[in-house]
């Protein structure tokens, strides 16, 4: 059964992650799972609006989603990382609907690389090399976090016909200049 996460339901899942306590040093591979599975109840049985333009649906399940990284950021510990690492490698490499992959790379791109792993990265593009924004979110992540070229970024690069692909792709310096080039020409075309 498919249904649209309304915004009270996107507060709804928000809302249960003002229960991790992630820092309790009994409960955090626990905790660090709770808060996966809550990131992924943001999506699950929707149409894939994080994969399309579905603007509100789109801006409200992404805004559940900061509001689970928010909550979780006061509580984060070394052994919380390893374990959200973990569990989100876990979540990203098994085979399930690429809007659940979404969520999940945009949660990733929100927790500022400190989860990231090649794997993790790898399983988030995925062996299809597929352009969507499941992959552009987890390449966002990527850039972020100066991580060298993992098998599936290069498979990817190799392959890559989307701009938004390419300028994902571009190192910080190359991304940089592109930025400036960009707005150099927005400036001469406005006049």
């Amino acid at each position: 059964m498919n249904f649209k996460l309304s915004f009270a339901g996107c507060l709804l899942v928000a809302a249960s992650a003002s229960s991790f306590s992630i820092a309790s040093n009994d409960g955090s591979a626990a905790n660090a799972d709770k808060f996966v599975d809550s990131v992924l109840s943001v999506v699950q049985g929707t149409d894939g609006h994080l994969l399309q333009d579905a603007g509100k649906a789109e801006f409200q399940s992404r805004a559940a989603i900061r509001d689970l990284v928010r909550r979780l950021r006061p509580d984060r510990e070394k052994n919380t990382l390893s374990d959200l690492s973990r569990d989100f490698e876990d979540a990203a490499c098994l085979r399930r609907p690429r809007s659940e992959v979404a969520a999940l790379a945009f949660a990733a791109t929100l927790l500022d690389g400190t989860i990231l792993t090649p794997a993790l990265i790898d399983c988030l593009i995925g062996e299809e090399d597929l352009e969507d924004v499941a992959t552009w979110d987890a390449l966002e992540a990527w850039q972020s976090s100066g991580m060298p070229l993992t098998d599936q970024v290069k498979s990817l690069a190799a392959h890559a016909k989307d701009t938004r692909t390419h300028i994902r792709l571009l190192s910080a310096h190359e991304s940089a200049e592109f930025s400036r080039a960009m707005t150099v020409d927005r400036v001469i075309n406005a006049h």
